[in-house]
């Protein structure tokens, strides 16, 4: 482990994902670490997942390790691209830093961290989406926040059910179509009443 972080540090990289394989009974079992290499190699989360040696269901199995390790530790159903939104990692931590930083009202922050996700995946739709939120908060020109929006909403399909409806609701509200947006802007109230966004 030790020579593998030596060499991955010599090719550049900052993180390393290291793994083990083992027979228990009548499965194998597959263990994985993800290490922060810029900071002292600290290990940063480890996943295992055990696999019936019939091989049944086992891209599901290396999807649930491979997401757990790099995302998160969140239900691998919960991070297909569809929801996730991109296939760039680098991208997705950013802009977990973004929605960390929205989360202590840090709009500065929080702009900084989408706009650094959009650099490194510009077809990011979530976060397109948040920094036109922040955007319209922090009382930037109209044009700017409805240019993410409509960012937002160039692959729908992307943004997963909870992130469509708010973009939708905000394009409509750039756009003028103030009843729309009332309308979609109720509707999430309805389903989501703790959902600030819609308030």
């Amino acid at each position: 482990l030790e020579e593998a972080k030596t060499l991955a540090r010599a090719v550049g990289a900052g993180m390393l994902v290291w793994g083990d394989v083992s027979s228990v009974g009548d499965s194998i079992q597959v263990t994985a670490a993800l290490y922060d290499l810029r900071h002292g190699g600290r290990t940063v989360r480890d996943y295992t997942v055990r696999i019936h040696k019939d091989g049944q269901r086992l891209e599901a199995k290396f999807r649930e390790l491979a997401d757990s390790i790099l995302l998160g530790g969140v239900n691998a159903v919960q991070l297909r691209p569809d929801v996730v939104g991109t296939d760039v990692l680098a991208a997705f931590y950013v802009y977990a830093d973004g929605r960390a930083a929205l989360a202590r009202w840090d709009l500065a922050g929080a702009e900084h961290a989408f706009q650094a996700a959009l650099e490194s995946d510009p077809a990011y739709p979530q976060a397109s989406l948040w920094l036109a939120h922040v955007q319209m908060w922090n009382d930037e020109p109209l044009a700017t926040w409805q240019a993410s929006a409509a960012r937002a909403l160039v692959n729908p399909s992307k943004l997963g059910s909870t992130d469509l409806a708010p973009a939708r609701a905000l394009s409509s509200l750039g756009t003028g179509q103030f009843p729309d947006a009332c309308d979609r802007y109720r509707r999430i109230i309805a389903q989501r009443p703790a959902d600030f966004v819609a308030w």
